[in-house]
């Protein structure tokens, strides 16, 4: 008897401490918008929960932990892990694909420049001070 194929998810992740913090719903779940699934929730807005869950982070913004999203493109029928150049490691990799339910064979791996923990790059970016 065959187990059943884990069913695959999009959504925001960090990565701290070695592990993987991450919020996401099934792909059937998700909000689509021009061809694209994406889990429906910001970074920003989903930090207080996980720095309730680990006080450690209490002190600490959501950009200065390493993180990314994954998406689904419906058109090619494959998902795009967008992530922070720091996280562009096998380990992460593999736990992202694990989290997330992911055919490695119809995931890539992208960086956005957004998804870092440069403040310089990110003040550059949004014009802060």
């Amino acid at each position: 008897m065959s187990r059943p194929q884990p069913i695959s998810r999009v959504g925001i992740f960090w990565w701290w401490r070695s592990r993987l913090l991450a919020e996401s719903v099934a792909v059937a779940a998700g909000v689509a918008f021009n061809g694209v699934v994406h889990g429906g929730r910001d970074h920003v807005k989903v930090w207080p929960r996980f720095q309730r869950r680990y006080p450690a982070l209490i002190d600490t913004d959501y950009i200065d932990i390493p993180r990314g999203r994954v998406l689904y493109l419906q058109s090619e029928e494959q998902f795009i892990v967008y992530l922070d150049r720091k996280l562009a490691t096998p380990r992460v990799k593999a736990a992202v694909l694990a989290a997330f339910a992911l055919p490695r064979r119809s995931t890539k791996f992208e960086f956005d420049p957004h998804y870092t923990t440069d403040h310089a790059t990110l003040d550059r970016m949004f014009g802060g001070d």
